[in-house]
This record gives C-alpha cells, structure tokens and sequence, in this order.
C-alpha cells in the first residue's frame, strides 16, 4: 500500500471513530455494543505517533553511528457482539536523519548494530516504503475464555513484542487464554511474524537469520538463514498469583527445532511501614528436537544433542517509590541459550537495557538496579549496573556471537506529562559498556558490544 493511500484510509477512519488509548494490547479491550449507533460506531479507535533518536559512539577511531525516525499508526477495536470482535491496526514510519546506517566501518569490519532496526532491516536504503499491517484479528470471549485468531500482539517470557524501537513484534496465529482472579492459562500455535525492525510477514521457519546468525559450534558462520524448517510455534503457559506469591512457568515447542521449558517463582514479604522484601527464583532447561532446523549441522540453527540450563535469582525491597533488587543469571555449560531474537528478548531479573544472553552457554552475570515512581507515577528513573563473564569469544561452542565479557552502567528516565499535553510521554535511555580484559581487544570484538557509549530519546503521544 502506497504511504498516500494509507494516511489517506487513516484519515477518513479517524473521522468515523472517536478517540480511545492505544498502548496496552488492542485484543484486551471489551467494547459493548450500542445499538443506539452504528456498528462501527461503537468501536474505538486508537493513535499513537512515535519519535525514537538513537546514537551509538564507539571509543577511539572506530565508527559511530546514528538514526532519527517519526512514524504513526492507528487501530480499531469493534463493539462486542455476542462474544465476537474484531480488531486491526497498522503504522508507517518516516527515516528522518541517519549516521552510516548501511555502513561497513573500516576498521573493524563491522556495521551498525542497533539504529538499523528502527527502519527495515533487510533493506536499510527503504527510506519510504516503511508502512505495515499490524494487528488483524478476529476474537470470541465467552465467560472466562478468550479465543483470538490472526494476527496479533503476544507477550511471554521469551516470546513477546520486545517494544523497544519504533514496532514490536506482531505474531499471527491462533491464540487462548483462561482467566481466573488469581490464575492464568494460555495457549497458542504460531505460523508467521512480522519482527521489530521488519515491514513484511515471514513464516516462521523464514525469520529465522533476519537477524545476526552467529556462527556454528566449530567456529564458521550459521547457514541456517533461508535453510531451517519449521511449521510454527506451541506454546503453552500459566500464571499463578496470591497475595504472597508470583509464579509462572512456560513451555515453548519450536517445530523441529527445540524445546524450552521456563519457570519462577517470587515471594514477598510485607515488613512495617509500607516496605516488602522479595526473593525470587527462575530457570529454563532447553535442547534440541528432530532436526535442529536441518539435518545439514552447518545449516541447522541448534546442534544435535545440544542442550543446556540456567538459574537465576533475585533479592530486593520495595517501598511505596523505591524498587532496589540484586540479581544473578548462571547458563550452564552443557550448550549454549539459543532462542531466535526475531521472536523476542528474554525476559531474566539480571538484564539490563541493551542486553541479551541468547547465544551463550557457560554465563554468570549480576546486577543492581534501582527503580523509582514519583509524582503519581509520572516520573520512573530506573539505575543499573552489571557485570557479565562470558566464554572467550573464539570458544563458538558455548558463544554464538562471539561477544567478550563486560561490565554494564545504564539510566533510564520516563515521564509522562499531564493537561494539556495529556498522552505525551518523553523517555531517554543512557549506558556505557565496557571490557573487561586487561589487553585491548580487536576492533572487530569491540565496535557496538563494549567501549561503547548508547543513547536514546523517545517521543510518544497517544490518544
């Protein structure tokens, strides 16, 4: 669709509909119906228009690298009629400014790492054609079930949106929820996305490689883009709250790929004066099933019999404004944590923003954070610092991306603004990594992992 004829439709449907909130997933919100007014009438309509600056500053003569992107996008929830609904939303996005985005630094011989992915990633020169159909959804509820078929926003513990650009990962598929006051179950099988960083569709087993794929274990680089076969997603999960206890575990069965089980548990403890004291647990077990993608090793994206664990741990007080957590994550070094990126960011208590430990094996990093809401929750600064120990890069066996150990500083500040800017949020994000080694490491190591500086100015306004 022509970006013309798209605002041109968003126009004239923002003329029918009335205003509404987009933030929160579209498939959640229940319009009844009034048969007072029109069908469509009835329904609500959601805007959202972001801004996102991004800007990566490499230490010594190495490349830097920049992006300014602006974009906006509508959704439509219809009024519920007899436990059906439907949904849809979509959003363009304009490439305002960029810094060697489609660069090879020559130094190093790398390129951008993170800004590319605020645009179209397999073509970092589309500077136009930067629309996409979102959400498109059809959706029964009945009682305390939930029935939602197309395609649609999921969010897991492995799988989810990872919103941290200018558009999350959208899934499409069939999807089913039960919810209880204190209990939730859910279930879906997945057959195609439409990753952060992307404007098409993908099956499944095509996703795979839309991102850096590595290298093998014997140390060359992964074939599996464009040669794994897979026919989708299952998932299955539940949630389990009290008063006390948070709990969750998943399953998740990639279609001749893997299997990966997850799980934690979070008590808290309520101590005088309004404060808690909250210790946790999590862990996942993970190996490889049928083919690992293909029956080729150099073309599969797991190895056979590869497989490996983790724990992690979480220690920490909560008052009215203040959350401060100390935390731990140890992968074992049976295999390496492989879960494709193009579905999703881990969600682990040791991580911190601009961190991943997919792809490692043989991992023991902690942090410390500090979370804080203010002024009625308008104002949310969040501090951390980590120290992650990862396998020498050359070991490929247990270090995909060949990513050397590092220390890790990060701030973040959000605020959300109040009448008359009522909808406007502004965020900015700020961290330095930095080696850990007592030799300087070769450039090709280096360039946007550590020895590095990051930053990110987000506008968001949402009506």
């Amino acid at each position: 669709m022509q970006i013309g004829k798209y605002i041109l439709i968003m126009v004239i449907a923002g003329w029918i509909g009335q205003t509404a909130v987009w933030g929160q997933d579209i498939r959640h919100e229940f319009v009844p119906l009034d048969t007072t007014s029109g069908f469509f009438e009835g329904g609500h309509f959601h805007f959202h228009a972001r801004t996102y600056v991004m800007g990566t500053v490499n230490e010594g003569a190495i490349s830097d690298f920049g992006a300014w992107a602006a974009g906006a996008g509508l959704g439509y929830v219809s009024p519920e009629w007899k436990g059906l609904s439907f949904g849809f939303s979509g959003f363009f996005i304009f490439q305002l400014w960029d810094h060697h985005l489609d660069y090879t630094d020559p130094i190093s011989g790398g390129g951008n790492r993170y800004e590319k992915a605020l645009f179209d990633l397999e073509d970092p020169e589309n500077r136009t054609d930067l629309d996409r159909l979102e959400e498109l959804f059809i959706r029964y509820r009945r009682n305390k079930w939930d029935i939602i078929a197309g395609r649609q926003d999921i969010e897991t513990p492995f799988l989810n949106s990872q919103d941290n650009r200018m558009r999350p990962n959208i899934f499409s598929g069939l999807w089913t929820e039960w919810n209880d006051e204190a209990f939730r179950l859910e279930a879906g099988w997945l057959y195609s996305v439409t990753p952060r960083g992307t404007v098409n569709w993908y099956s499944i087993e095509s996703s795979l490689g839309l991102y850096s794929f590595g290298q093998n274990v014997d140390g060359n680089a992964s074939r599996y883009k464009g040669n794994t076969k897979s026919k989708g997603i299952f998932i299955l999960g539940g949630e389990w709250e009290t008063s006390r206890w948070e709990m969750q575990s998943y399953h998740y069965y990639a279609e001749n790929l893997f299997h990966l089980s997850y799980a934690d548990a979070l008590y808290n403890h309520p101590l005088p004066k309004t404060a808690t004291v909250f210790l946790g647990v999590q862990g996942f077990f993970q190996q490889q099933v049928q083919e690992g993608g293909n029956p080729d090793p150099s073309m599969a994206y797991i190895q056979d019999g590869e497989q490996t664990w983790s724990v992690g741990t979480t220690i920490g007080l909560e008052t009215d404004h203040n959350h401060w957590s100390y935390n731990t994550l140890y992968i074992a070094e049976t295999g390496r944590f492989l879960f494709p990126r193009e579905w999703g960011r881990e969600r682990f208590w040791a991580t911190l923003p601009r961190e991943r430990f997919e792809g490692s094996g043989n991992v023991f990093a902690q942090s410390i954070k500090w979370e804080g809401t203010f002024l009625e929750d308008k104002i949310r600064p969040m501090l951390g610092a980590g120290y992650v120990i990862l396998p020498d890069p050359q070991e490929a066996s247990l270090n995909k991306y060949a990513m050397p150990s590092y220390y890790h500083l990060a701030g973040r500040l959000d605020y959300d603004f109040s009448f008359p800017f009522d909808g406007f949020t502004l965020a900015g994000l700020v961290l330095y990594k930095g080696d850990t080694a007592s030799e300087p490491l070769d450039p090709k190591l280096s360039i946007n992992r550590v020895d590095m500086w990051h930053f990110s100015v987000i506008a968001d306004y949402r009506f």
